[in-house]
């Protein structure tokens, strides 16, 4: 179970939204007419607006209005009926209002926060893609008496109280339907990334969205993308806390996409004609051409030709025929 809480300045939105094609219905009402369609029901808190409008005039309340959407699993709501929906939204009032005072009780001159003064009106939504089931309360801030109910971490207290609720009811923590969400997402973008033959965002948009998420982009003037949330349900889960190190925010998706995409290196096969175990085993150059010179410098000398010797001798005797003609 999950839930969050803010304040907004109009409830007529909202109203509409979790209303319309008859997705929702009445779960609890509180210090409202009977009978009171949804946009009538907004329409009396608007009356309790006007009514103290003056009591506010030097300080106008921007916010008069509380919105809060609480999201049990699929699971933990099996087999309900509107009753035990009746029981799960008084439950989570009361936590959330024991823990609002509580925190008011440490900070002096702020509004008292009184459900049981307070218009309220609770219905059950079904979500049109995955249909879960969550609830829509609209809480007026402005109560029966003219008091402003203080809306100071306002989203703290309903986080608070779910989690109370999740103890107590043996329920999986936020915390960890958070990190296992976040898990999940983390997988499905890797997959596409995966089984894209070329980097493309509108791709991996598109994948995204038929795995059943939305994806919000953050675009500048010149609609360069410099980020994306997905969302899941009702939760939102930016892309620089998915992945491994940042790998799948917008400006590192392509980088990502390469790594899961790695190049083959070229293999070169040997030629059939060359014994490769003979060219393993052939020493180096430097060894070789040692061994070529120690070979040269202990071989003998050639000896003379006969035909060489024979000049030679033909040579001398001729010489010692000249030098004796010369004595003479």
């Amino acid at each position: 179970m999950i839930a969050k809480a803010k304040s907004i300045p109009h409830g007529a939105a909202m109203t509409n939204y979790a209303t319309k094609h008859n997705r929702a219905d009445i779960v609890l009402t509180r210090n409202l007419d009977e009978g009171l369609t949804p946009l009538a029901m907004w329409g009396a808190m608007e009356t309790i607006h006007q009514k103290y409008e003056p009591k506010f005039r030097r300080k106008p309340v921007k916010n008069p209005t509380l919105r809060l959407e609480v999201s049990p699993s699929l699971e933990e709501t099996k087999g309900w009926t509107l009753r035990d929906w009746y029981t799960y939204a008084l439950q989570f009032l009361d936590k959330l209002q024991k823990d609002v005072q509580a925190k008011e009780g440490k900070k002096k001159g702020k509004g008292k926060f009184n459900l049981d003064r307070a218009q309220i009106f609770a219905c059950l939504h079904f979500d049109a893609k995955s249909g879960i089931p969550h609830l829509h309360i609209l809480i007026n801030r402005i109560d029966l008496d003219g008091n402003l109910m203080n809306d100071s971490f306002i989203g703290d207290s309903a986080v608070k109280a779910a989690h109370d609720i999740n103890i107590e009811r043996g329920w999986e923590l936020p915390e960890d339907i958070h990190e296992a969400h976040q898990k999940e997402i983390t997988e499905a973008c890797y997959d596409i990334l995966r089984g894209m033959s070329s980097f493309d965002w509108n791709g991996y948009k598109r994948g995204l969205e038929s795995r059943g998420y939305k994806v919000h982009e953050q675009r500048d003037k010149q609609g360069v993308l410099h980020g994306y949330t997905v969302l899941r349900g009702n939760s939102r889960f930016k892309s620089s806390i998915l992945g491994k190190g940042r790998d799948l925010t917008a400006s590192k998706l392509e980088a990502t996409w390469k790594k899961l995409h790695p190049v083959a290196p070229s293999v070169v096969k040997p030629s059939s004609t060359v014994d490769t175990s003979q060219a393993t085993n052939r020493k180096p150059l430097v060894e070789r051409y040692a061994e070529r010179q120690s070979v040269a410098q202990t071989k003998p000398a050639p000896h003379l030709s006969l035909e060489k010797s024979s000049m030679l001798t033909m040579r001398n005797i001729l010489s010692q025929c000249r030098w004796r003609h010369t004595r003479l």
